[in-house]
């Protein structure tokens, strides 16, 4: 990055990379990158229908989605893949939603 934005947030790293900051894009690249191989791992042991990335990050839509897409759509064992629905909604604060809802439901 050129210059580190304060605060150091997704939306900023997001914002950096949008406008043609390398740095920020090699962040969101390798972010993508790290999440997809953490998702696959788990998509191969839960074989899920769908998984939501939530919060602060989802907000970066394509620039964390797409390294993750890739991980995923070069996994050599396809099948828990084929129908699986990946998807970052980021029109609202879901996942502070989810933890509210979780706590609610602990008690």
């Amino acid at each position: 990055m050129k210059k580190i934005p304060s605060p150091l947030t997704p939306k900023a790293v997001a914002d950096a990379a949008l406008a043609g900051d390398r740095g920020a894009k090699a962040v969101w690249a390798e972010t993508g990158e790290r999440l997809g191989q953490g998702l696959a791992s788990l998509v191969l042991a839960l074989n899920p229908d769908a998984v939501l990335i939530l919060g602060g990050v989802a907000r970066a839509g394509r620039l964390i989605l797409d390294p993750v897409r890739r991980v995923l759509a070069e996994q050599p064992f396809r099948e828990p893949f084929k129908a699986l629905e990946l998807s970052a909604p980021a029109d609202r604060d879901w996942g502070v939603v989810g933890a509210a809802l979780l706590s609610r439901e602990s008690r």
